[in-house]
Formats: structure tokens, sequence, C-alpha cells
């Protein structure tokens, strides 16, 4: 018993010494710190484009076009098990795929038309 003790507090406390040690981490990069003014060239001066106006148009014509269809096709199927509320959800899913498929395309459409100069400056 009294081997096993000394085993166990020879073998045991080097590795909860080992656990303890000092954590070895990189050093601070000098190359992301915060105060670092932005380089000159690295500003990115783009124009303003219409590309929200777009993707609202896009999403809104497209996500209401599917809906349409989505629901259109449910309500046509040949199913009397397909219940008004099963259309509905076509429908809703139609809108959130049109949604999504016309706000894309009508924001990189939207992105290829620079905004005017404002009135009065």
């Amino acid at each position: 018993m009294k081997l096993a003790g000394i085993l166990f507090v020879v073998l045991g406390f080097p590795i909860a010494g080992a656990a303890q040690a000092p954590r070895i981490a990189p050093r601070a990069s000098t190359v992301f710190a915060p105060s670092a003014p932005p380089a000159p060239g690295m500003q990115v001066n783009l124009p303003e484009t219409h590309w929200k106006t777009g993707a609202l148009v896009g999403g809104l014509g497209l996500g209401i076009f599917g809906a349409y269809a989505g629901y259109g096709l449910c309500m046509d199927s040949e199913d009397p098990t397909i219940s008004t509320g099963a259309c509905v959800a076509s429908g809703f899913g139609g809108f959130l795929i049109g949604g999504l498929i016309g706000g894309v395309t009508g924001a990189m459409i939207g992105g290829l038309f620079p905004k005017g100069p404002v009135p009065g400056e």
C-alpha cells in the first residue's frame, strides 16, 4: 500500500505540474495592430450602384411569381389528398425560392448601373 502511494505521488505530480505549465503563445502581430492607420493604396473607393434596388425589385417580382406558380401547380394536381393548406405551403416555398433567385439576380444586374450625382452637390 505504501509503495502504491509513493508511486502515485512520484508519477502523478509531474503530470499535474505539466498541466499547469505556462502557455506558449505566438507574439502579438504588428501587421494587424488596431492602432495602425490604413495604407493609402488599401482604401477601396467604389462608386455607388443600384444593387439594393435591383435586389428588391427582382426578389419581389420573382417571389410573387414563384408563389403564384407554386400554389397554382399544387392546386392543379389530380391528387385528391392534397389540402389547401399544403398548397399554401407550396406557394410560400415558391415565394422563398423565387425571391432568393430573383433577389440575387436583381442585385447583380442593379450593381452594373452606377448611381448618378445627387442634385445639389
